[in-house]
C-alpha cells in the first residue's frame, strides 16, 4: 500500500493564501483518478451518442422491418434474412427442394410491416408459372416467386428515400 504523502502543516505566510495551513493532497494520483475517469466517461458517452445517431428512427420503414423480424422471433433463422442495414428482407418458405421458414413466420413479418391483404393473396396464389411480382404499399415494395421446388421468395424493401 502507498504511503500517503507528508503534509505541511506550517501555516503560509504569503501570497493569497496566508495564514491557511498548506493542505497538499494526501494521494497524487488523485488528479490522474479523476482525469482517467472524464476520459472514460467523455468516450463512453461519445460512443452512445453516435450509435444512437446512426440507427434509424423507431418509425421508420428500415427500423420497422428489423423490428418486425425481431418481433416474429426470428432473428437468426433459416429463411429470413434481414439486409441492407435493415432497408429489406428475404424471406423465403420450404420448398420440396430446399428449406426455408414456415409460411406462418413469414405471414408474421409480413402483418408487422402492415401488407395488406391483397398483396397477401397475390403471394399466396402465385404460381411457377407467373414470373416474379411486385407490389408496394406504403413505405414499402416487395417482389416474390414461387415454384414447389423452391418455395415462396420474397424480398421487401423500404422505399424511404435516405
Amino acid at each position: 500500500m502507498q504511503e500517503p504523502a507528508a503534509t505541511d502543516t506550517e501555516p503560509s505566510t504569503t501570497g493569497a493564501h496566508a495564514g491557511f495551513r498548506n493542505q497538499a493532497p494526501k494521494y497524487n494520483n488523485l488528479w490522474l483518478a479523476g482525469g482517467v475517469g472524464l476520459v472514460a466517461g467523455l468516450a463512453i458517452g461519445l460512443g452512445i451518442g453516435f450509435s444512437a445517431s446512426t440507427a434509424p428512427a423507431a418509425d421508420s420503414p428500415s427500423a420497422a422491418i428489423t423490428n418486425a423480424v425481431q418481433a416474429c422471433e426470428l432473428v437468426d433463422v433459416l429463411g429470413v434474412t434481414v439486409m441492407d442495414e435493415g432497408n429489406s428482407v428475404t424471406l423465403e418458405t420450404a420448398g420440396n427442394d430446399t428449406k426455408g421458414a414456415p409460411y406462418s413466420d413469414v405471414v408474421c413479418v409480413l402483418d408487422a410491416l402492415e401488407m395488406p391483404e391483397s398483396v397477401k393473396s397475390r403471394m399466396a396464389s402465385t404460381r411457377s408459372l407467373d414470373g416474379m411480382q411486385d407490389a408496394a404499399w406504403s413505405g414499402y415494395g416487395a417482389s416474390w416467386n414461387y415454384h414447389p421446388d423452391n418455395g415462396l421468395n420474397i424480398v421487401v424493401e423500404s422505399q424511404e428515400q435516405p
